[in-house]
């Protein structure tokens, strides 16, 4: 039974197989591909995160792309990383950094990718 102050108990229910959880963040993409950040470019280092994901993971339950993603709130870096991101994950949720313009993101995302309430 799991209690908090001030609420009625829940029972934990067992889950059947285990979840498989990732978390992308801090990409920091620029505007265009092959824009660098301290040297980097970090659209071949977010590549090497997902290629890596694919290449341990036949399909994630839930992936996490947290903020930075853009280094500047580019809409363009949602727009090119997003379909890099496909079939990735049963789920995906976009959650926006300080460097991200969360109006920009969820106008090139859209509400399911990026929803104004999680539950």
């Amino acid at each position: 039974m799991l209690t908090a102050k001030g609420s009625r108990s829940v029972s934990a229910v067992p889950l059947k197989k285990s979840l498989r959880i990732a978390q992308i963040s801090d990409c920091h993409l620029g505007e265009r591909e092959g824009d660098t950040l301290l040297g980097m470019d970090t659209d071949h280092s977010a590549n090497a995160v997902i290629e890596q994901l694919r290449a341990e993971n036949e399909q994630l339950d839930l992936l996490v792309v947290s903020g930075d993603v853009s280094s500047d709130g580019h809409m363009a870096a949602y727009y090119r990383l997003q379909p890099r991101l496909a079939g990735l994950a049963k789920h995906i949720v976009w959650l926006p950094g300080n460097h991200d313009d969360a109006v920009e993101m969820r106008r090139a995302l859209g509400e399911d990718l990026m929803p104004s309430v999680l539950l």
